[in-house]
């Protein structure tokens, strides 16, 4: 199946042109931007610290966005998007950019999300701990709020397969929220906290904790993301 477009290098990929003004992205009036904080090849893509954006990406396959990711050098991201009830607007761009991958699936939407919403997900493609300034530049383009934006990332406070949502607060040890919130120059940032758990020892440990996050992902976790995504829970969950 290959490494999902996010974690693919961008020189393989080139831009449809309507993405050559850096300002053409805010047409786009996005209701919603969900980002994914993740890190970039050559951390393993199923990694732990890698499932915020491994569960947006199977947000976009269940709106049958799978192969419109389109890079985006403004915000150092890949990005889709749809408006609801109609086509994608990248979709075109993208199969004429993408051969190689296949044809571009007809977008197919999720019965759960009203009609009239419009959502863009972003994969920031820059290191983990540094994601604030894609996510922040992702939001200029777009033309979208702090308000709009909801941030999926991996927590070791919480139990695998365990969720928590948050609208505000500390960033709680994770840098990666941490560079986000610093770089809108807010913590009033929401944000869904997935749960992978510490270590079974040093879960204290720095050490131990990173070891622990960039090793592999459990495939039952991911799975069960991904059939929430599927079954419209995950929808809900983000209110889209």
């Amino acid at each position: 199946a290959g490494q999902p477009f996010w974690l693919k290098s961008t020189r393989s990929r080139a831009c449809p042109q309507r993405f050559s003004d850096p300002g053409s992205l805010a047409n786009f009036e996005a209701m919603r931007v969900i980002a994914g904080l993740g890190n970039p090849w050559p951390v393993p893509k199923q990694s732990r610290h890698n499932l915020g954006a491994l569960v947006v990406e199977a947000l976009a396959s269940t709106f049958g966005l799978e192969r419109d990711w389109c890079w985006h050098w403004g915000c150092l991201s890949w990005i889709c998007w749809v408006r609801l009830g109609e086509q994608s607007e990248s979709g075109e761009g993208a199969a004429a950019e993408r051969g190689e991958e296949g044809e571009c699936p007809s977008v197919r939407t999720a019965t759960s999300v009203p009609a009239d919403c419009r959502i863009a997900l972003v994969l920031p493609s820059v290191p983990y701990n540094f994601s604030g300034f894609a996510v922040r530049r992702a939001l200029d383009e777009l033309g979208a709020q702090v308000e709009d934006l909801i941030v999926l990332h991996d927590d070791i406070d919480l139990s695998p397969g365990r969720h928590s949502l948050k609208a505000a607060g500390s960033a709680g040890g994770n840098r990666g929220v941490r560079s986000v919130q610093d770089s809108l120059g807010t913590d009033r940032v929401r944000r869904l906290r997935l749960g992978v758990g510490r270590p079974p020892s040093g879960g204290r440990i720095p050490a131990a904790i990173m070891t622990h996050v960039l090793g592999q992902l459990e495939e039952d976790l991911l799975a069960q993301w991904r059939d929430a995504a599927q079954s419209g829970e995950l929808a809900k969950l983000l209110e889209i």
